[in-house]
């Protein structure tokens, strides 16, 4: 059986995992250990969804601070002659004689058309630590502040997909479209919080599915699963996509190997580091 949920904003997919759950469902995002779920509690995870997690944001903006200077070959904002209402360039005749009211041609940025998606499977083994969670996190962020930064509009999804035997389960939450301005705050609790998987995430098992699901994903035991990637589906040729997480995997045991990683990505949009 396969179990698929999405959701196009973050509101709903809260509403969910923090919903009303049906008698006898486990609590383990409850009784979670602080040291494994990475908060003191199922409230202070909730809390951290409301106001952001700005640990995570200063320590990407750190991160990105560290790599800027490094930057060789960004392409960044474009800038260029527009037609505007107002004065403070050159008047364009044609235009006022058709009485088009753009009559003044004025040097401003153009909408950029560079475009760069990520999706990002948050999913880990209990072998993880909390501490590797937030620095794989914490570069991702990095990653997504740096491409915003250099004329890149972004769209990060977020999902989290675990297996059973012969289920899977995954859930899609799309945490920052294209259009919409990043606040990083709100994108560091989704992105770095161990808590936003191992409590919020544990919850929506708990809440969202029905006894018959819980069973089969083995969620009523305290197992919720093993880590699975996403659906091939799922995935463009396109998209920046970030595995789950197991303890095999040493891109993010330490910094310098995570810093490798976000080089290596970043030479897909032409930004290059020298030193």
């Amino acid at each position: 059986m396969e179990y698929s949920f999405k959701y196009s904003d973050t509101h709903s997919y809260f509403s969910d995992a923090t919903g009303p759950k049906e008698q006898g469902a486990s609590n383990s995002s409850r009784r979670g250990s602080a040291s494994f779920a990475y908060s003191d509690s199922f409230e202070e995870t909730c809390e951290r969804y409301t106001r952001g997690y700005p640990k995570g944001t200063g320590l990407a903006k750190e991160l990105s601070l560290q790599l800027t200077p490094f930057l060789r070959t960004v392409q960044g904002m474009k800038r260029g002659f527009t037609p505007q209402r107002y004065a403070g360039g050159n008047f364009i005749l044609s235009n006022y004689v058709r009485g088009i009211p753009e009559v003044c041609s004025v040097m401003s940025p153009i909408v950029s058309k560079k475009f760069a998606s990520i999706i990002v499977n948050n999913t880990a083994s209990c072998g993880v630590e909390a501490e590797t969670l937030l620095r794989r996190g914490v570069v991702t962020l990095a990653l997504a502040d740096i491409l915003q930064s250099n004329g890149y509009r972004t769209s990060i999804k977020v999902c989290f997909a675990t297996g059973a035997g012969n289920n899977k389960l995954s859930c899609i939450i799309d945490v920052k479209p294209f259009h919409q301005t990043p606040d990083l705050d709100r994108l560091a609790f989704f992105l770095a919080d161990p808590s936003a998987f191992r409590r919020l995430f544990f919850s929506f098992l708990e809440t969202k599915l029905d006894a018959i699901a819980r069973r089969n994903m083995q969620v009523d035991y305290g197992n919720y699963g093993h880590p699975v990637e996403l659906p091939k589906t799922e995935i463009g040729d396109k998209d920046i996509y970030l595995g789950c997480q197991d303890w095999h995997n040493q891109a993010w045991h330490t910094t310098d190997g995570a810093i490798a990683w976000i080089k290596e990505t970043l030479k897909r949009y032409g930004i290059v580091f020298h030193g």
